[in-house]
């Protein structure tokens, strides 16, 4: 729910390829208030609202936003929140930076722990992540049973996307499906991804569009097999 918020932020902003404008970037922060505003009307949790709206606090402080806790004073599920979603960020990637691996991401993340992260948390998070791994490369291009779900959703929308021939859906729904097959290690799912997001963005032959999609397709339906 931490990114609920920007359900709010046009997909042109969201996904534009390059750099983000003043303005753009004034929306895009927007998203911090209306994530709060959106759980807080669906009666959530105040111990939920506090990790949300203080998982962005830095592990030693901040001099910018005094206001923010520090250490343990951090809600635990914030600084766990913390961590994850940076993890998550740098081995997705997004249309404006590729995507890192997974010991590059682990580096990144030691180097700010005692700064920005709880180092106890990092490593903790570390371990649990390569022994994740590890299972993973015992069963390859396999997908998660909790990704099943959201990836039979993507490929619904992709496939109205492509009758429609709205190329802004279709690269939408290739970025969501790259993501979860990064997070999988589906390394054949997450390059035809990767392939059908750049041929939308160049708005490019629906042919081609159309034929990157269909192959994307069965591999998906293989790799939940």
């Amino acid at each position: 729910l931490h990114d609920i918020g920007k359900i709010g932020i046009p997909d042109s902003v969201l996904h534009k390829p390059g750099k983000l404008t003043e303005e753009e970037w004034r929306i895009m922060r927007t998203h911090d208030q209306m994530r709060v505003a959106i759980i807080r009307a669906a009666r959530a949790s105040e111990d939920l609202i506090r990790i949300i709206q203080t998982h962005q606090a830095r592990f030693e402080g901040s001099t910018a936003d005094p206001s923010m806790p520090a250490r343990d004073k951090i809600p635990l599920g914030s600084r766990i929140l913390s961590v994850a979603e940076a993890f998550d960020s740098m081995v997705t990637g997004s249309v404006y930076r590729t995507a890192k691996s997974l010991e590059e991401a682990f580096q990144e993340l030691r180097a700010h722990a005692g700064t920005q992260f709880d180092p106890d948390i990092v490593e903790r998070f570390i371990r649990e992540v390569s022994a994740s791994d590890t299972n993973r490369c015992e069963r390859p291009d396999r997908l998660s049973t909790r990704s099943l779900d959201v990836i039979s959703a993507s490929i619904d929308e992709l496939m109205s996307a492509l009758e429609g021939e709205n190329t802004s859906a279709v690269g939408n729904a290739a970025w969501r499906i790259k993501g979860i097959a990064a997070r999988d290690g589906n390394q054949q799912l997450l390059e035809l991804a990767k392939e059908l997001e750049q041929l939308a963005a160049q708005q490019g032959d629906m042919a081609a569009i159309n034929s990157c999609a269909q192959t994307l397709i069965h591999t998906a339906s293989t790799s939940a097999s």
